[in-house]
This record gives structure tokens, sequence and C-alpha cells, in this order.
């Protein structure tokens, strides 16, 4: 993902070198390139889920395991 960013962002530099491009318009572009590529790399995070999975028992006789 770190390569489609940067892609993106020589991209924009481009276009900026040619007058096709403003500034705020490629802050933007750049910005919402980062915030893809930093929730892309939240997925990797362990969810909530998972621990309140592990934290609550399912069952009585899971509760007896534990």
């Amino acid at each position: 993902m770190t390569a489609g960013t940067l892609a993106v962002d020589a991209l924009g530099i481009g276009l900026a070198a040619f007058g096709l491009l403003g500034p705020l318009l490629a802050a933007f572009i750049h910005v919402a390139s980062e915030l893809t590529f930093i929730l892309n790399s939240a997925r990797l995070l362990p969810g909530r889920a998972d621990k309140t999975e592990a934290a609550a028992p399912t069952s009585a006789a899971e509760a007896q395991l534990r």
C-alpha cells in the first residue's frame, strides 16, 4: 500500500508541475491517500470483538472450563 500512496503523490506532483492540479486539491488527494493507507493498516490491529469474546464465556460449559 505504501507504493500506492507514493504513486498517488508522484502523480499529484506531476499534475501540479504542469498546472493541472491546484494546491488545495493536491493537499486533499494527499490526505485522502494517507488516510486510506492508515485505515487499511488499522485492519491488522486486534479487534474489539476478539477481546469481548475472549473475556465473556458464551456457555455454562465454557465458564466451567475457565
